[in-house]
């Protein structure tokens, strides 16, 4: 019996040859997801710039905002910060898309409308006495705090 690496060879040679065969395709393909990719990026960048800008300008604005202007925006800050903070998720599951500029931007959205959010509410609250928490509440939660760290302590 004798024993042929010729049939495993010509396996691997068939394989290659339709590589060979399929490969401009394949750079083709390759090169228009790399532009779809550049482009959509270019988008978000330019996108991501304008926001950054527009909430800058806003926070201007805000100094001269009443009570009432603070109490009609605040919940369209507050939305905008929960959909941005859900975008800004997605884009960390992938990495930022590769781009280091993406990141970077989106949290600096994210900070302005937290910034904005900030001077709204300061508005909005203006005046109010900040509530103290009963003590019944205090004696609770120092008792849970209390049951759980002796919970820890003893397993």
């Amino acid at each position: 019996m004798t024993i042929s690496i010729a049939p495993s060879i010509e396996t691997q040679s068939t394989f290659f040859e339709r590589e060979i065969r399929l490969f401009p395709i394949r750079k083709l393909l390759v090169n228009f997801l790399e532009w779809l990719l550049n482009s959509y990026l270019q988008k978000l960048n330019n996108l991501l710039d304008e926001a950054y800008t527009d909430i800058q300008g806003a926070l201007v604005v805000l100094k001269d905002y009443t009570k009432e202007d603070a109490q009609r925006d605040l919940p369209s800050v507050k939305k905008a910060i929960k959909l941005l903070a859900t975008y800004k998720s997605l884009l960390d599951k992938a990495e930022y898309l590769g781009s280091k500029d993406v990141e970077i931007k989106i949290n600096l959205v994210i900070s302005s409308l937290y910034d904005a959010e900030i001077q709204m509410k300061k508005k909005v609250f203006a005046g109010q006495s900040r509530t103290s928490a009963q003590p019944e509440l205090i004696e609770a939660m120092a008792s849970a705090s209390k049951e759980a760290l002796q919970s820890a302590l003893s397993r």
